[in-house]
């Protein structure tokens, strides 16, 4: 069994569903790493670019070009850090927060799709083996 090649070519599938998806919305130019910050700044609101560079495991000048992107398109801001005067906060703007609720809609229906026909053991169990293979590579 070739299991990253076949992992590749979900991976693959996901990005493909997530681009139309943005492309419907009018994100034409969004990709799903655009997606990680946002959903980071969804659920934990603003962070240094450092804290998200190590909270979606990118290095930090790739999280820069992706920040530029996002601001690019009116997504989020950077403010001053009050806490820190050296480092700047990522910070959604009007629009970024008006987009969460499309942004969780793609989420859940693409968790729909791919969890279609598999029960909820089988989903434990997948989980469980996914955290497992992640671990391996650590």
């Amino acid at each position: 069994m070739m299991l990253p090649s076949k992992i590749s070519g979900i991976r693959h599938k996901i990005n493909t569903y997530l681009q139309h998806r943005l492309e419907e919305l009018g994100c034409k130019g969004l990709v799903t790493s655009h997606g990680e910050i946002l959903f980071r700044l969804f659920n934990y609101g603003p962070l240094t670019m450092s804290q998200m560079a190590k909270t979606i495991k990118r290095d930090p000048s790739t999280v820069t070009t992706l920040v530029n992107k996002l601001r690019k398109y009116d997504f989020i801001t950077l403010v001053e850090n009050q806490q820190d005067m050296r480092s700047k906060l990522i910070v959604l703007t009007p629009k970024g927060e008006a987009f969460e609720k499309e942004f969780n809609k793609i989420s859940e229906d693409l968790n729909k799709n791919l969890l279609a026909g598999i029960s909820e053991n089988e989903q434990k169990v997948l989980l469980k083996i996914l955290d497992k293979m992640d671990s391996n590579l650590s």
